[in-house]
């Protein structure tokens, strides 16, 4: 799984391991969820817009099928 974000666009990009059982979950450093994605069917990749929340610390959770990993 690889994960970066393009500051200057303000995205989050996902790659690898997703599919369309995936889903992931940004949350505040207070632990409440602020923005959730699921990717499309036969999407090995997503892009978020991070635009819409604060500039900050978030943690992310990536859920795939049984295996969750929070970076």
């Amino acid at each position: 799984m690889e994960r970066y974000v393009k500051v200057p666009q303000r995205k989050l990009r996902a790659s690898g391991g997703l599919n369309e059982a995936s889903k992931i979950s940004v949350y505040d450093i207070q632990g409440r969820l602020v923005l959730i994605r699921i990717p499309g069917q036969n999407s090995n990749s997503i892009n978020i817009d991070i635009s819409v929340i604060n500039q900050g610390i978030y943690p992310v959770k990536v859920e795939s099928g049984k295996k969750i990993i929070i970076y």
